[in-house]
């Protein structure tokens, strides 16, 4: 069985303007997101990965597993199609764990 809790969530967020559009054709799969997952895990972090475009999750079921998971730190992933996806992810991460660690990261951010 799974263990439930976290140190670090890393999220992909739902939707986003294209992701709306496009939603029936292939998502390409968050491998930033996956890769650094990876590398906290081998570091001996308790890592885990929402990608909650590809599963299809929204903000408020998103909320809910945030509040199941418990993480100390949460990563929201962010492009300039999803920025306000992004946002409305770390708004729903900060009320679901209000004393965690809020990172955005991706190519938006660093682009600006």
């Amino acid at each position: 069985m799974e263990e439930i809790g976290c140190d670090i969530l890393l999220i992909n967020p739902p939707g986003g303007h294209y992701g709306e559009r496009w939603r029936d054709m292939a998502a390409m799969p968050p491998l930033g997101l996956a890769s650094l997952a990876a590398a906290l895990q081998a570091a001996g972090f308790r890592a885990r990965l929402l990608d909650a475009r590809a599963e299809r999750i929204p903000l408020r079921r998103a909320g809910d597993l945030i509040r199941e998971l418990r993480p100390r730190a949460i990563g929201v992933t962010c492009s300039t199609e999803s920025r306000f996806s992004a946002a409305e992810t770390v708004k729903t991460a900060r009320a679901a764990a209000p004393d965690a660690w809020i990172v955005m990261g991706g190519p938006h951010p660093t682009a600006a």
